[in-house]
């Protein structure tokens, strides 16, 4: 129990993936981020892309991401074998979401193909600028205890 905090550029989206932290209740939880920011070279240098139409496939909205490229894949890979696209990720504005009756079809696509990361018609890059947080925290549990204090009358100083 508790909430998930996720900490992310914000003209990125979430992806199940994430790395989050878990802040619990009955305590407190101080989270302290660190950024590291990355600038790739193109060209000679390798491969990178600078915005999410230099691919194939994006559905996400925001900045570019690896893992949104690679999930892009999967949808387009539903859409070819079944139809339709997974209707738990972003999809193409005119696709069809699977239904229920289509879930063993969704659920084959993985299971047969493998990864996206793995696929020969699945090229994603990384960002040619990318920030990446790295999450330090700390955690006090409150004391489940009372406070006694003890008291005699006429003792007090001050």
């Amino acid at each position: 129990m508790g909430i998930q905090v996720f900490v992310h550029p914000a003209e990125e989206d979430i992806f199940s993936e994430s790395v989050a932290t878990m802040a619990q209740p009955g305590g407190q939880t101080d989270i302290f981020p660190f950024m590291t920011a990355y600038t790739r070279l193109n060209g000679r240098y390798g491969t990178c892309v600078s915005e999410a139409n230099e691919v194939k496939q994006y559905f996400y909205t925001g900045a570019y991401a690896t893992d949104g490229c690679l999930q892009s894949c999967y949808q387009q890979a539903c859409e070819n074998i079944c139809g339709c696209m997974d209707p738990r990720y972003p999809m193409a504005e005119n696709a069809a979401a699977c239904s229920l009756s289509q879930r063993t079809c969704v659920d084959d696509v993985t299971t047969n193909l493998g990864d996206p990361s793995s696929w020969d018609n699945c090229t994603c890059p990384n960002a040619c600028a990318e920030r990446e947080y790295d999450v330090a925290w700390t955690r006090t549990v409150y004391s489940q205890r009372k406070a006694e204090i003890p008291y005699s009358p006429g003792t007090a100083t001050l």
